[in-house]
């Protein structure tokens, strides 16, 4: 009676164990629900993000990634951030004949996890508060909004979900980026 007593017991305690690493698992990956992940290999002063001032909703929050991504959480979920590119100057300078190359930059630079076939060039054109909005999906699908935001040093991207924020919360939220490196002059739309 002992020996089926004692089995039982460790029986439902792996079963317990096996339920609760599961769902671990699974919180975890659904709160985060980081698609972007910056990877390029930029060296950046350290406090380069921190210097670029963004107001952000009562609900969202700004978490530092690494010295080139900071994220936009939102209800334990990643829907937007802010990371430094590497996209060179010849083609931000004509950016009608870099369209495509610049949006596979995006992609390769900032979510090099997500098979290329299912990012792609949607639509770009200029914006109040940035030098380029750049649109990446599937087709019609559209998966995320950039807004590329030239300063004297570095690039920036400041990028949304499109299922998560909607392009009025975008722009309120682009309207309050301001930092010493980000020069008006230079985010004057080429479209």
């Amino acid at each position: 009676m002992k020996k089926h007593s004692v089995l039982r017991n460790m029986c439902l305690l792996v079963v317990c164990l096996a339920l609760l690493t599961g769902c671990g698992k699974e919180q975890s990956e659904a709160s985060s629900g980081n698609v972007v992940n910056a990877t390029s290999p930029l060296e950046v002063d350290p406090e380069a993000l921190n210097g670029v001032s963004i107001t952000l909703p009562q609900d969202m929050t700004r978490e530092t990634v690494s010295d080139i991504q900071h994220d936009f959480i939102q209800d334990g979920k990643q829907v937007g951030g802010i990371v430094i590119v590497d996209i060179p100057n010849e083609m931000l300078e004509s950016p009608y004949g870099y369209l495509l190359q610049i949006s596979d930059l995006i992609g390769q630079q900032l979510m090099p996890d997500v098979d290329s076939d299912e990012i792609e060039f949607i639509g770009a054109g200029g914006n109040v508060y940035a030098y380029m909005e750049v649109y990446t999906g599937k087709g019609e699908d559209i998966r995320y909004y950039h807004y590329l935001l030239r300063g004297e040093t570095y690039l920036y991207d400041i990028w949304f979900s499109y299922d998560e924020i909607d392009t009025e919360a975008a722009s309120q939220i682009l309207a309050t980026v301001s930092s010493e490196d980000i020069i008006a002059e230079l985010n004057k739309s080429p479209f």
